[in-house]
């Protein structure tokens, strides 16, 4: 698991650097690499390829709307505060700070009724437009996955991610409190999902029925798909994988560079290759005793197994349904949503890819942000064209 202290945690609440950024970097590199090579002082580049980029300035982007300005200044200036180490306290801390307040602005912004049921076993809530779903979306059915790290959001902390696309595509939108890390490990969390897609698939037409998710919840996407090919189960008409890429084995990237740069990692010498070094979280996190190391949820799942790993086996890939990439221009995994992307497209599937410039991870979370309400409406016309096709 990934050791990061309590002020790296604060740190990660801050958006991080958009990697269009790389390039004004390199090309001041290449710039100072032939002034140094004049003088016979240093190399630009070394054998492996890694440049001696000199620090520079970067000022936010012009193409975020105010509100998103205004958003990002006071994130870095006004960090929430994180206090304890435990996972109850952690949750605590975030539901408070995040997906309680996320529900909260999602529920005045957008009129809705929510039903909780237990579906397959699994507590979960149904969220429907108020004033009825229109006859068009009757038969239709998406089905959110929450983020959180596998470690938070769950109960009603899904319902942030869940009532803003149900309020704008007049849709109904299942989401569900699947198992998480510490307490339960891969593929916990996807048994939970399987079990809630059989009993829809009983009302519903695979054919009508897509399944999203935002961060953790894109990585759960990408494995439900894997693992209802390996049930033989129907697939969706379509899914989403936002703020993740799915679940590929990360290998670094521009994006991730810059990110680890912002945040200090590269010091730390953990290697972000590895994803079986954190949660998502990108913390330590111990149990409720304080001392104990919480185990991370893909801890003892292989690299080699493609219900893990689904990203990384091509055969798999080329059978996944229309798929929607959605990705902040500032966050980790934008060098990897794009490979993803790319490799979706060539392995045959529909695939298509939506970013925002300067935009952090999870700005999907907030309905005020005009570049969110955009990406909602991306989502439920992607979803519009291809479920009852």
């Amino acid at each position: 698991m990934a050791a990061r202290t309590t002020d790296n945690l604060r740190k990660s609440f801050q958006p991080v650097l958009r990697s269009v950024a790389l390039f004004a970097a390199l090309s001041l590199a290449f710039s100072a690499g032939a002034a140094e090579s004049a003088g016979g002082t240093k190399k630009a580049i070394e054998d492996d390829g890694t440049l001696h980029v000199p620090a520079f300035d970067l000022p936010i982007s012009g193409y975020m709307s105010d509100v998103a300005k205004a958003t990002f200044i006071n994130n870095i200036k006004n960090p929430k505060p994180i206090e304890g180490n435990t996972i109850s306290q952690y949750r605590e801390t975030m539901d408070v700070h995040l997906f309680r307040p996320m529900a909260e602005k999602s529920k005045a912004a957008f009129p809705v009724n929510i039903e909780e049921k237990q579906i397959g076993g699994v507590r979960s809530f149904e969220v429907t437009p108020k004033g009825g779903v229109p006859e068009e979306n009757r038969n239709r059915l998406l089905i959110n996955l929450h983020g959180g790290g596998m470690v938070l959001g769950g109960g009603e902390g899904c319902l942030g991610e869940t009532i803003p696309i149900a309020g704008t595509g007049k849709i109904r939108v299942i989401c569900m409190d699947y198992r998480m890390a510490p307490e339960h490990l891969f593929p916990a969390a996807t048994d939970d999902i399987v079990a809630v897609y059989r009993e829809l698939i009983k009302r519903f037409k695979p054919e009508n029925i897509g399944i999203y998710g935002c961060s953790a919840g894109g990585s759960l996407t990408a494995q439900t798909v894997a693992r209802l090919l390996h049930d033989n189960l129907p697939l969706p008409a379509a899914v989403g994988m936002f703020c993740s890429p799915g679940k590929p084995s990360y290998r670094g990237g521009d994006a991730m560079t810059l990110y680890q740069v912002s945040m200090g990692e590269l010091s730390t010498g953990r290697p972000h290759s590895d994803p079986t070094t954190t949660s998502g979280t990108g913390i330590v996190m111990h149990l409720d005793d304080g001392k104990t190391i919480a185990p991370d949820y893909m801890s003892e799942a292989s690299l080699k197994d493609p219900l893990a790993y689904p990203n990384d086996f091509l055969d798999v890939v080329a059978k996944f349904p229309p798929t929607l990439f959605i990705v902040g221009g500032r966050e980790r995994s934008l060098s990897a949503s794009l490979h993803e992307h790319n490799k979706f497209t060539l392995a045959g599937v529909d695939s298509r890819l939506h970013s925002w410039d300067g935009m952090w991870h999870t700005f999907l979370y907030d309905p005020d942000l005009p570049e969110a309400r955009e990406g909602y409406t991306v989502i439920t016309r992607f979803f519009a064209s291809h479920l009852g096709k």
